[in-house]
């Protein structure tokens, strides 16, 4: 009887280790999707710009183009 507790005393502690292993994993990866979102967003405001700013020339350009006709 000892040696099946033992041997369940040793397979408890190794489930432990990783669950503990997986438990920090989890916690890395959940840093990584918060800097992604954080990427995600800042490209999204980047790109919003970038095409408000290209909409505002295309519209001067026009304006130019039709006092020159």
């Amino acid at each position: 009887m000892r040696p099946r507790l033992n041997q369940a005393e040793s397979q408890s502690a190794v489930a432990q280790a990783v669950a503990e292993q997986l438990k920090a994993q989890a916690s890395e990866r959940a840093g990584d999707v918060g800097r992604l979102h954080k990427q995600i967003a800042d490209l999204t405001e980047a790109l919003k710009s970038a095409t408000a700013e290209s909409a505002s020339r295309a519209r001067k350009e026009a304006v130019k183009a039709d006092k020159g006709n």
